[in-house]
C-alpha cells in the first residue's frame, strides 16, 4: 500500500489530495488491461463517485489491478476489506 500512496502522491501534480481520470489514465494503462475492465476499476474504486480518487481510492485501483493480474477476475463488488 506504501508503493502506491507514494505513486499517487508523484501524480497529484496540484496538491490537492485528488488524481482526475485524466491524471490516472496512464497510470492505470501502464497495467496492460483493456480500458473496459479499468473503467469497471474505477468505478469500483472511485468510492465516492466524485470523478477523483483520493489516495485511499487509488491504492484500492492499483490493488484491483494487482488482482486482476494475478486471479484474471475482477471482483463484482469492492471487497469488505478494501472499504
Amino acid at each position: 500500500v506504501a508503493s502506491y500512496i507514494a505513486l499517487f502522491h508523484q501524480h497529484d501534480s496540484d496538491h490537492d489530495g485528488f488524481i482526475s481520470g485524466q491524471q490516472a489514465r496512464p497510470i492505470l494503462a501502464e497495467s496492460g488491461l483493456p480500458v473496459q475492465e479499468l473503467r469497471r476499476i474505477w468505478d469500483l474504486s472511485d468510492l465516492t463517485k466524485d470523478g477523483m480518487l483520493d489516495a485511499r481510492e487509488f491504492a484500492v485501483a492499483m490493488h484491483l489491478i494487482e488482482i486482476r493480474k494475478k486471479d484474471g477476475v475482477l471482483p463484482t463488488s469492492l471487497p469488505q476489506q478494501l472499504l
